[in-house]
């Protein structure tokens, strides 16, 4: 994770997995799809030459109160 992103966590008392969660960590542009959507837009973005791959779900969870971001997904 880039330091300045290291750095709001640290200012703003926000936790590593929190910080990932909230931020996309320096990732660069995400695209958020249905499952069953991600082969057919990993093939479009490798047919327009735009290096792609899954980085995670979006997963139910009690504790945290709804749907969030869960790293190393399908083909994380």
């Amino acid at each position: 994770m880039p330091s300045v992103m290291q750095l709001l966590g640290v200012v703003g008392g926000i936790g590593d997995v929190e910080l990932r969660a909230t931020f996309n960590g320096g990732i660069g542009m995400v695209l958020v799809v249905p499952a069953e959507a991600a082969a057919a837009t990993m093939e479009l973005a490798a047919a327009r030459g735009v290096p792609a791959r899954v980085i995670g779900d979006v997963v139910e969870t009690a504790t945290l109160g709804g749907k969030r971001y869960a790293e190393g997904g399908m083909g994380a």
